[in-house]
């Protein structure tokens, strides 16, 4: 569903009387609030977890000598919510794989490398100084390629034409938070109430297909 479908979809729910909106911007009143309650519910949905939905892999090029990179400023990666310290590649600039790079968090990197000498080598290890600045163990001896992956920045509603990057089924998580927002705002109990439960139900959904599931190994005995 559109930005614009999902606004519609919440007048209709409130019990607003009147005529649906037919655009996202221009408005005023209760009709410009409930769209600001759409986007926000989308934002904090996406902000609640380390969803599957928001993955995304980046093949980055390292500088020969350098062991330092802000990852925007150095590699172009501008929508980084956080690292995934469990994963990343070495490759040569042909694609070619050179083994997996290990994360160390930067207490422990820094008591094994920090007061040395890096050596001039593949790079093996890294660390997160911060957030945005990703350190080496070594000064690469070549222009390595990188890929990493990470959980990218919320996306925003603006457009009217602008969807989530979930399914249709799925949206109706948007919905019942946004409707949430409202009873709250109008001090309707039982709309929030009922409400709430459906956005229960719609956010289990979509933690049982974008989170990992808790597995149980194999019977003892």
């Amino acid at each position: 569903m559109s930005y614009l479908t999902l606004l519609q979809d919440l007048h209709r729910e409130s019990g607003i009387a009147g005529a649906a909106p037919t655009s996202v911007t221009g408005l005023s009143g209760m009709p410009a609030k409930l769209a600001a309650w759409i986007a926000s519910a989308w934002q904090e949905i996406q902000s609640a977890r380390k969803w599957a939905f928001l993955r995304k892999e980046a093949d980055v090029l390292l500088t020969a000598g350098k062991r330092d990179y802000m990852l925007l400023a150095d590699l172009g990666i501008a929508d980084v919510r956080e690292i995934d310290q469990t994963f990343a590649v070495v490759m040569l600039p042909d694609g070619s794989d050179m083994g997996r790079l290990s994360w160390l968090p930067y207490t422990d990197f820094r008591d094994r490398y920090g007061l040395s000498t890096p050596e001039t080598a593949r790079p093996s290890v890294a660390t997160l100084i911060l957030p945005t600045q990703l350190r080496l163990n070594t000064l690469p001896d070549q222009a390595y390629k990188l890929r990493i992956s990470y959980w990218r920045t919320a996306t925003v509603l603006a457009a009217a034409s602008d969807e989530p990057t979930i399914t249709t089924e799925e949206q109706a998580v948007i919905l019942w938070r946004a409707l949430m927002f409202y009873a709250a705002h109008e001090g309707a109990a039982d709309v929030f109430a009922d409400a709430q439960a459906k956005y229960k139900s719609a956010f289990s959904l979509l933690t049982q297909r974008y989170l990992p599931q808790i597995g149980f190994g194999a019977p003892l005995a």
